[in-house]
């Protein structure tokens, strides 16, 4: 089977719950991985502290990946992917929380980078489930396009946000973000 094109309203039309999150979890991709050694730095953290938040968050998604994966196989895709929402909205309340304790901080960046990491692929899945083979690639081209999306305007506004109120700012923008997710 040929690919054929599949415009960003076709992609909106066949699936709009992937879309909006696909575009939201590029923000919170960037938001992890760019904006998370600022966010130590400015709380002051350590060189050592950061690091342990930065590799938390992978450790985190290598860890959540499989289990996931299974579980998105087995169940309704839409009631997963809003578990991973309602999971990181949470983890991000204890950052939130806990009065910048570093164990604190450590859960909430473990937590989000356990659901953030994975939930990329299972909205690329449920997507699937409404398209035709042939619209699988073109779609996926669409997807990467809305994550970049999201990947570039997300961190420009928590910049800002963290300039103006304070690094907690990125914490609260994760939490507001898995909310509306």
């Amino acid at each position: 089977t040929s690919a054929k094109r599949m415009s960003l309203r076709d992609l909106y039309n066949a699936s709009p719950l992937s879309c909006i999150t696909m575009i939201l979890i590029g923000g919170v991709y960037s938001l992890l991985f760019g904006m998370s050694a600022v966010y130590g730095s400015e709380k002051g953290l350590s060189v050592k502290e950061i690091s342990i938040l930065i590799g938390a968050i992978y450790i985190a998604g290598v860890v959540s990946q499989y289990p996931v994966g299974f579980i998105s196989d087995r169940t309704d895709r839409r009631k997963l992917i809003i578990a991973l929402a309602l999971i990181g909205f949470l983890g991000a309340i204890v950052g939130i929380t806990s009065n910048s304790n570093f164990l604190g901080l450590l859960l909430t960046f473990f937590v989000v980078g356990a659901v953030a990491n994975p939930l990329y692929s299972v909205v690329i899945a449920y997507t699937n489930d409404y398209l035709e083979v042939s619209d699988m690639a073109s779609a996926a081209g669409g997807m990467v396009f809305m994550s970049g999306v999201g990947g570039v305007f997300l961190p420009i506004m928590v910049g800002q946000l963290m300039n103006f109120y304070g690094p907690d700012m990125l914490i609260v923008v994760l939490a507001v973000t898995f909310f509306i997710i």
